[in-house]
C-alpha cells in the first residue's frame, strides 16, 4: 500500500444493484427486472444500449445517476470515527498463543487493503489512522514494513521476528530489528522467535511499558544465566509465552496476566514464584507448564489459589514428584480442558496412589462430568506402566477461544485398581446410564502378570465396546473374563455390550484361546439373560512387519476359521502401526454379505 492518488472506484455488487435498478427502462425487458443482480451478458447488452446515447433524460446521463445514487448510500456517509472503528473489528487480532500463525501479519495487511478498497473515505480514513498501523513482520516486505511504521505515529507497536528455516522471509530479521528496536518503548506485542538472544537482551531487560503480550523461543546455549526481563517493570503485560529460554520468574512482572505458557525453560523455577505469580493473576484463563525443572515451594500455600476464569490447564512432561507439589494447590472451577501428562513413578514412601489421585485430580470432578455428560464417551489405555484416561477426537488446544470439554490424563500406574476406582464414579454416575468407554487398549509393557486383580477390575469397566489387546501376558486372563469364566470359576461374561476386538498379530496367542472364549461367551448357560451382541473380530499386522516381510503369510485360513466361530459377526485384517493409530484396512468378511 503507497501514498499515491487512489484510482476510480470499481463498479462493486451495490453499484451494480443500482445500474440495474435505473436502467431497467433502457432495455425494455422483463427478464432483467427478474434477474437480481444482473447477469454479465445483460450488463453488456445495457451497455452497449447506453453507449448509444443519453436516456430518457438527455440532461443527465446514467453514469451520473450512478454516482448521485451511491454517493447517497450510508456506508459513504460513515463518520471516519466509525469507519476507523469497523475495521480495527474486522482486522485479525495479534495474540500470542496463535503466534504459530506465523502468516498473521500477511493476513492484517491484505484484510486493510480489502477494506480500503471500499471508498475513497475509507482509503484516506485508513491511511491516516496511526493505530491501525505499526505491525511490522520478517514476513512483510520492507516497503510495508517502513510504510506502517511510519504511518503508525506515536501509536504502540506490534513486533513479529522469526527465522524460519524452511521458506524465504521478506525482510530480514537484521533489517527488521534495526527498523524495530530504536521504538521498544512502545511496543505492545513482541514476537520474536529463534531470534538471538544476546541481540536482543538489552531490550528485554529494559523496561516495557507498553508492552502487552510476549512470545519468546530461543535457544538455552546462547545465555548461561537467565534473564532479568524487563527490570521489574511491565505493567500492562498480560500474555506470556516462553520457550527453552532461562529466564527468571518475577512476581513483579508475572502479574495481572490472562495466559501463561512457560515450556522448556532450562533453568529451575522456584515453585514459590510461580504460586506468587498465579495469586497476582487472578484473571488468569490459560496455563501451560510444560517440561520444566521446578525447585520445591519452601512455605506451600495456606490456602488454595482459586482461578475463576481459568478454562485450560495443560502440564506436560512435568514429573509425578513436582506435579503433586502443583496441582493440589490450583482451584480452576470453570475449567473445560485439562492435559496432564507425568512421568516418574509415584513416590510410595512419600505419597500412595490414591493420596495423589485425590490431591491432584478430584477438584477437577465437575470437569470430568461436564465432559462425559457433553461427549458421552471416553477412551483408557494401559502402556508401559502408564494409565492413560482420555475424551474422543482428542486434539491439541492452540486457540485462546474455550474449548469444548475435553480432559487428556497420563497418570504413572503401578496398580491398576486404585486408578480404575478414582474413575468408575464418573463412568456410572448414580442413577444414571453408564457412559461408554469406546475404548479400552491392554497395550505393552504393563506387569499384567503380577497384577491380575486390576486387570480383572480393567475389563469389569462398564459399557466397553471395544477391546484391543497387544500384551500376550494379559490375554489369557481377558479372554477368560470375556467368556465367564476365571481360574475355573464360571459366571456371566464380562464387557456385555462389547462389539468389537482388536488382536495383534505381533504378539504370541492362539486361535484356540479365542475359540475357546466364544464358545463360553455365546454357550447356552447365558441363555437367561440379555442377549449379547455379535463381535466384529480385527486381527492387527504391524506394519513393520509387512515392510519387512512382504511376501508374510497374512493367515487367511485363521480368518476362514474365525468365521465360523458362535458370535462373530465379521473379521477384518488391518496393517498397523505398533504405537496405535488408525489401520490400513486389508481385509474383511461380513457375515450378513457372506463376503
Amino acid at each position: 500500500m503507497d501514498d499515491h492518488p487512489a484510482a476510480p472506484d470499481k463498479p462493486s455488487l451495490l453499484d451494480q444493484t443500482a445500474f440495474h435498478d435505473l436502467c431497467v427502462n433502457y432495455l425494455d425487458s422483463r427478464d432483467l427486472g427478474r434477474k437480481f443482480p444482473p447477469t454479465r451478458e445483460l450488463l453488456t447488452l445495457l451497455r452497449q444500449k447506453i453507449l448509444k446515447g443519453p436516456g430518457p433524460n438527455p440532461s443527465t446521463s446514467i453514469t451520473e445517476l450512478i454516482s448521485r445514487w451511491n454517493a447517497a448510500q450510508p456506508v459513504y456517509k460513515l463518520p471516519p470515527e466509525l469507519i476507523a472503528l469497523i475495521v480495527t473489528f474486522e482486522l485479525p487480532v495479534f495474540i500470542t498463543l496463535k503466534a504459530s500463525d506465523k502468516y498473521v501479519a500477511v493476513l492484517y495487511m491484505k484484510e486493510m487493503a480489502a477494506l480500503a478498497s471500499v471508498s475513497r473515505m475509507w482509503r484516506e480514513t485508513i491511511i491516516g489512522t496511526s493505530r491501525l498501523w505499526g505491525i511490522l513482520s520478517t514476513l512483510l516486505p520492507p516497503h510495508i514494513n517502513h510504510l506502517s511504521l511510519k504511518r503508525s505515529a506515536e501509536c504502540p507497536l506490534t513486533i513479529q521476528a522469526t527465522e524460519w528455516p524452511d521458506e524465504t522471509q521478506s525482510t530480514s530479521t537484521d533489517d527488521l530489528l534495526d527498523m524495530a528496536l530504536p521504538h521498544w518503548s512502545r511496543c505492545s506485542n513482541a514476537q520474536f522467535h529463534r531470534i538471538p538472544l544476546p541481540r536482543l537482551l538489552g531490550h528485554l531487560e529494559a523496561p516495557a511499558p507498553l508492552l502487552d503480550a510476549l512470545l519468546l523461543w530461543g535457544s538455552p546455549r546462547q545465555l548461561q544465566e537467565p534473564i532479568d526481563l524487563f527490570a521489574g517493570h511491565a505493567p500492562n503485560l498480560r500474555d506470556v509465552e516462553v520457550y527453552r529460554v532461562r529466564i527468571l520468574v518475577n512476581p513483579d512482572v508475572f502479574r495481572g496476566l490472562c495466559h501463561l505458557v512457560l515450556q522448556s525453560v532450562k533453568n529451575a523455577i522456584p515453585l514459590d514464584s510461580l504460586f506468587t505469580c498465579l495469586t497476582a493473576s487472578p484473571a488468569l484463563e490459560w496455563l501451560k507448564l510444560s517440561c520444566l525443572d521446578i525447585l520445591p515451594a519452601s512455605l506451600p500455600p495456606q490456602e488454595p489459589i482459586v482461578l475463576l476464569h481459568l478454562g485450560v490447564i495443560i502440564v506436560e512432561d512435568l514429573s509425578s514428584e513436582f506435579v503433586v507439589q502443583i496441582l493440589p494447590f490450583i482451584r480452576a472451577p470453570t475449567c473445560k480442558h485439562l492435559t496432564l501428562r507425568t512421568y516418574g513413578q509415584i513416590d510410595e514412601q512419600s505419597f500412595g496412589e490414591t493420596y495423589y489421585l485425590d490431591r491432584c485430580l478430584l477438584h477437577f470432578d465437575s470437569l470430568f462430568r461436564l465432559t462425559l455428560a457433553s461427549v458421552g464417551s471416553s477412551e483408557v489405555s494401559i502402556d508401559i506402566n502408564h494409565f492413560l484416561w482420555n475424551t474422543i477426537d482428542s486434539r491439541f488446544v492452540s486457540s485462546y477461544s474455550p474449548p469444548d470439554p475435553y480432559f487428556f490424563i497420563t497418570l504413572p500406574c503401578r496398580r491398576l485398581a486404585p486408578v480404575i476406582s478414582f474413575i468408575s464414579p464418573f463412568l456410572s454416575p448414580p442413577s444414571e446410564q453408564p457412559y461408554e468407554l469406546s475404548l479400552i487398549e491392554v497395550g505393552w509393557g504393563y506387569d499384567y502378570a503380577d497384577d491380575p486383580v486390576g486387570l480383572d477390575a480393567l475389563v469389569r469397566l462398564p459399557n466397553v465396546t471395544t477391546l484391543k489387546l497387544e500384551d500376550p501376558s494379559a490375554f489369557e486372563l481377558v479372554l477368560g473374563l470375556l467368556g465367564g469364566s476365571t481360574e475355573g470359576a464360571m459366571r456371566s461374561p464380562e464387557s456385555p455390550v462389547l462389539n468389537e476386538l482388536r488382536l495383534h498379530e505381533g504378539s504370541e496367542w492362539k486361535l484356540s484361546e479365542l475359540e475357546r472364549m466364544l464358545e463360553r461367551r455365546y454357550a447356552e448357560s447365558w441363555e437367561g439373560e440379555e442377549e449379547l451382541p455379535p463381535i466384529s473380530v480385527v486381527l492387527q499386522i504391524p506394519i513393520s512387519r509387512l515392510e519387512r516381510w512382504p511376501g508374510l503369510n497374512v493367515r487367511f485360513d485363521d480368518l476362514a476359521r474365525i468365521e465360523t466361530m458362535r458370535g462373530v459377526k465379521s473379521v477384518r485384517l488391518e496393517a498397523v502401526r505398533m504405537r496405535g493409530g488408525d489401520g490400513i484396512l486389508a481385509c474383511i468378511y461380513d457375515e450378513d454379505l457372506g463376503i
